[in-house]
């Protein structure tokens, strides 16, 4: 539902479908102008080279040892074929059964590694298939198998006319093609490319990062073995040459050449490579070194591969500077933008956020949060009767590509608002442009007070407790424990030192007995915590107070429970769902958590039909339970949709003085609203003690949960006033 409501830039999928139906009618013509044995056999490598790049540029895992599953099954397929006498069909079916087989043995042991140890590790296991296939008796040794039956495949296309089988060649090669495109396009393989990007990250939000790559490396040999074992058929032949290592040496040519991480760019790598040993076959020995000296041309004139360089060039926008000599009035200009608003048939907005790099499923959530709150909207008529399109820009976690998209969203495609993203330096680059061309931006994700007081303007609103609320929050729990002294461990950039700050000082404010005896700051992406641990145990606080969060939480913890941290200590950190689905049975039962959106604790303090609804939505477009980040930015969509129904037009001045004061329309609840002084919410926080529950077996949620809202902990007005005069532009 969410996903038919909204739409994700269909330039995209328009473009991929259009090149899609032009290479199938390529490839159906194609025999009426090369050989059809060529083409079958460029086929086979082109489905091979599809089925490394599935490993390689979506997993991120480099293989070595390719030519394995390759060779193994092509071997399987032509023996089932001659000496037990199946039909075509089950003996590639058996042959590709046998590269899976292979694959879940090598990706067991190979993915237990990382870089280049786990390139070795399959070259090495890769080696030790070919000296079994030159060594076993079914395997014919140096002569292979040879005079492999092509037979009838399903008793009735009869594959020794070579017409017949280039056509059941190429509608194995468009299955296997179709088979990868719906995989990388999938929930799970944009979980793939999040372990590719950030691993330890993927890990923090709870998936299990092996499992996956072990999944993408069956899969990837599975196809490498339904590629070979059709190529065995074809060639009536399975010799050696399938399963020695320069064959896995140039399957990597063939996908680097074509376009590392690119749908396409296997095939064409593949057919190019076919074509030069077809064509340059009289050269002899030369052959090699012409094809080398191509590949080293081609890799530093087309870093991105030949259909990477193309798509970039044909996707970089066209550009005009134009001089408008006459300006009519200020008044005009606005008049005229309404009514050319109130003219569109649609209503466009844009999600900045991260749908690649290292916060992407964080990313991942928040859109998918916005797409369903779109498709309700539009499901109950649109908004003011017109329909609501959401627009979805990857910023990549980087500042000047969310600067970019943002700026792209509002002077390209005349967005109405802009909501995301995910990290706090993307959004003061995002707000700057939103000031700048005078666009509503909502942040539901990122948090940083900076954007909305130092760096405030008339545009931006935050429907997420800024940093100075969660610190504040946590420090008003923990002052009604009787704790004393407390230590505060948290990551070393603004964002610890910051929200570390509020902390104490609300703790200084609502327990004068209270003192910090000391503060340790571990760097973003540490992995070795015994010093930070050591200093904590030296110290002898009653409590730590911790903002780390995600992987470097992760990691703290279990290296903490090591040195029986939890049973010396009260402990309050940031174990959001995600972060305690991460840790599994490694959670430590009975520290204090806090975040900002809980759904189990929001199905208790505020349930509603809505939300059930809502989880519902979003566990059958993503088979998860919701994060905060998803609740957060439904909010930030729903809420922007409530002030525009309450302007009764889309015009931005307007909406702003809708929003200012507005309560929002949240998940979370009623009583929620904008103080119109900075424009953030005063959404609370959520706070708990971690504990087993029978109904998520798991991993562990949270017992005694307490929600201290947000106008009891933010940041008083004359404060803000101190260094925010008036929310102006």
């Amino acid at each position: 539902m969410a996903v038919a409501a909204a739409r994700v830039v269909p330039r995209t999928l328009r473009t991929e479908s259009v090149a899609f139906a032009a290479m199938v009618a390529l490839l159906l013509a194609a025999p009426a102008v090369f050989y059809p044995v060529f083409l079958m056999k460029a086929l086979c490598f082109a489905l091979f080279a599809c089925a490394f790049n599935l490993l390689v540029g979506y997993a991120g895992l480099l293989s070595f040892g390719h030519a394995a599953f390759l060779g193994s099954a092509g071997y399987a397929s032509a023996h089932a074929a001659k000496v037990w006498g199946v039909p075509p069909e089950l003996a590639i079916l058996f042959g590709t059964a046998v590269a899976a087989v292979v694959g879940l043995a090598v990706g067991a042991l190979a993915i237990r590694r990382q870089g280049i140890y786990f390139s070795m590790i399959t070259l090495a296991l890769a080696q030790m298939i070919y000296f079994f296939s030159l060594q076993a008796p079914f395997t014919g040794g140096e002569d292979g198998i040879q005079a492999v039956p092509r037979g009838r495949l399903f008793g009735l296309l009869d594959l020794n006319d070579t017409l017949t089988l280039y056509f059941v060649v190429l509608a194995i090669f468009l299955g296997g093609f179709l088979v990868i495109y719906r995989a990388i396009h999938s929930p799970f393989g944009h979980v793939l490319k999040a372990i590719r990007d950030n691993e330890p990250r993927a890990i923090s939000l709870g998936y299990k990062a092996d499992h996956y790559k072990l999944i993408a490396f069956v899969l990837s040999a599975a196809l490498s073995g339904l590629a070979g074992g059709t190529k065995a058929l074809v060639f009536q032949l399975a010799s050696l040459t399938d399963v020695h290592w320069s064959m896995s040496g140039e399957v990597v040519l063939m996908t680097l050449l074509g376009g590392l991480g690119t749908v396409a760019g296997p095939v064409v790598g593949a057919f190019v490579v076919i074509m030069l040993e077809h064509y340059l076959a009289q050269l002899g020995a030369w052959v090699t070194v012409v094809q080398g000296a191509i590949f080293v041309v081609c890799v530093l004139t087309f870093r991105r591969g030949i259909v990477g360089e193309l798509s970039r060039l044909l996707t970089k926008p066209l550009r005009m500077n134009l001089v408008l000599t006459v300006e009519p009035p200020p008044v005009h200009r606005a008049i005229g933008t309404v009514e050319r608003a109130q003219s569109q048939t649609t209503i466009k907005v844009a999600i900045v956020s991260s749908a690649s790099g290292p916060t992407a499923l964080l990313g991942l959530a928040g859109i998918e949060g916005a797409r369903i709150a779109v498709a309700e909207l539009n499901a109950a008529g649109g908004l003011l009767d017109r329909r609501l399109d959401l627009l979805v820009r990857d910023d990549g976690g980087r500042p000047d590509v969310g600067a970019r998209e943002a700026r792209q969203a509002i002077v390209e495609d005349e967005v109405a608002a802009v909501f995301g993203p995910v990290g706090s330096d993307v959004l003061l680059a995002m707000s700057d442009v939103a000031r700048e061309h005078r666009t509503i931006l909502i942040t539901h994700t990122a948090n940083t007070e900076r954007a909305l007081v130092e760096r405030g303007h008339r545009y931006i609103f935050s429907v997420v407790p800024n940093t100075f609320m969660e610190g504040s929050a946590v420090a008003r729990y923990l002052a009604q424990r009787p704790y004393q002294q407390y230590m505060v461990v948290g990551p070393d950039y603004e964002l610890g030192h910051i929200q570390a700050e509020a902390f104490e000082r609300r703790l200084r404010r609502d327990n004068a007995a209270a003192s910090v005896v000391g503060r340790t700051w571990p760097k973003l992406g540490e992995r070795h915590f015994t010093p930070h641990i050591s200093a904590i145990l030296a110290a002898r606080p009653e409590a730590v107070y911790s903002n780390l969060f995600g992987s470097d939480l992760i990691e703290f913890t279990r290296q903490a429970a090591e040195h029986n941290l939890f049973t010396k200590v009260a402990f309050a950190g940031l174990y959001d769902v995600e972060a305690l689905q991460g840790l599994g049975h490694d959670a430590v039962e009975g520290v204090i958590a806090y975040e900002r959106g809980p759904f189990h604790v929001i199905r208790r303090l505020a349930p509603s039909e809505r939300f059930e609804q809502f989880i519902h939505a979003y566990g059958a477009a993503t088979n998860k339970y919701p994060s905060a980040w998803a609740i957060n930015a439904y909010d930030a969509v729903m809420t922007w949709a409530r002030a525009v129904q309450k302007a009764g037009t889309v015009e931005t001045e307007r909406v702003v003085d809708a929003l200012e004061g507005l309560e929002l329309d949240s998940l979370r609840g009623p009583g929620r609203f904008i103080r119109p002084i900075d424009h953030q919410a005063n959404v609370g926080s959520y706070i708990g003690v971690v504990a087993w529950d029978p109904s998520f077996p798991d991993f562990m949620i949270w017992r005694d949960a307490v929600y201290v809202p947000g106008d009891e902990v933010w940041r008083p007005e004359a404060e803000v006033l101190a260094v925010r005069p008036a929310p102006k532009a």
